[in-house]
């Protein structure tokens, strides 16, 4: 046991990597001791996208390697999730050797549901007991340590198995850590399983992370909210960020959709009043002429006295009660 503290206490020195982990991690610990000590077991991640569990797998990865434990690693990918078997082929591709040790029954069942050899698809049941026999097999040489990433991208299959796989590892060197994310559907069973729920970090280790990352970052900067969450909230979903975003003031209208807008500068609006004023203005008669918007279709005319007004606009005849501009059919 002192030469597995030796190797484990080397492995942990890069636990420090991980700022604000440091529950979690000793949680790691715990379970990597106890597959060395051949008290398998499984253990659960679950978490927001994005909020570190991937880092915590690397990590126990990380301590399993220092203590002499094999790995086997495995991640869901959407592109394989309709293929049998395939999350089960990338997990014990490395250690298809021992399965000549096996029976013929779970020989052949295993290569069949791996593709590796022909015949009727083998039940489920059969499949998780030859998978155990080849983990147990080779957990005789060295401890394993099945490492599993995005288990909602499993293929069915897969997930199935390696669930019945996960509540049957007591007593044998064999432990396996997987991760999934809080509330997503999954084919692999969680019932039963410890889960260790990862939370976002907490305001302080926050602060610590992004002045390690980002040393240049000022300290304005680091306490904006997008910037310490790991899913900054969308510019579409606050009216003043879309419209600073798009170049527009708070009230002004959206541009038609997929139209760039630059930023506008200071005097903008000065510069435009003052073009508008000084370009050369029609004769009032003239002006009458030009159509305005939400002005009458063609084959209605407006009643009005033709005589410009304040601002241009036409009078309405004398003793007519009728609104100026209002429209009428042609012909009335």
């Amino acid at each position: 046991m002192d030469g597995f503290s030796t190797r484990h206490d080397q492995a942990t020195a890069g636990a420090a990597d991980l700022i604000g982990r440091e529950p979690e991690i000793q949680r790691l610990r715990r379970f990597v001791g106890r597959i060395a000590e051949g008290a398998g077991e499984a253990l659960l991640l679950a978490g927001d996208p994005g909020v570190g569990k991937t880092s915590l797998l690397d990590q126990a990865a990380a301590l399993a390697a220092g203590s002499g434990i094999r790995l086997l690693r495995a991640t869901g990918s959407q592109f394989e999730a309709d293929i049998s078997y395939a999350a089960l082929h990338q997990l014990l591709l490395p250690c298809l050797g021992e399965a000549p040790r096996l029976s013929p029954l779970l020989a052949g069942a295993l290569n069949v549901a791996l593709g590796l050899g022909e015949g009727a698809p083998p039940a489920q049941l059969l499949v998780a007991s030859a998978v155990l026999a080849l983990l147990q097999s080779a957990a005789d040489q060295q401890p394993l340590l099945l490492v599993v990433d995005d288990l909602p991208w499993l293929d069915r299959a897969s997930a199935l198995v390696l669930g019945m796989v996960a509540r049957r590892l007591t007593g044998l060197p064999v432990g396996l850590v997987a991760a999934c994310r809080t509330g997503e559907p999954s084919f692999f069973d969680l019932g039963g399983l410890p889960v260790v729920y990862v939370n976002p970090l907490s305001e302080e280790a926050a602060t610590e992370l992004l002045t390690s990352r980002y040393p240049v970052m000022t300290p304005r900067v680091r306490r904006r909210p997008e910037n310490r969450s790991p899913h900054p909230r969308p510019a579409g979903d606050d009216p003043a960020r879309a419209a600073a975003a798009a170049g527009r003031g708070p009230g002004e209208p959206a541009g038609p959709a997929g139209t760039p807008r630059l930023p506008r500068h200071p005097g903008h609006h000065r510069r435009r009043d003052a073009a508008r004023d000084a370009a050369p203005q029609p004769p009032a008669a003239d002006r009458l002429r030009l159509p305005r918007p939400g002005a009458a279709p063609a084959g209605r005319r407006t009643v009005t006295s033709g005589r410009p007004g304040r601002y241009g606009r036409p009078t309405p005849r004398p003793g007519d009660r009728r609104r100026p501009g209002r429209r009428e059919p042609a012909g009335c």
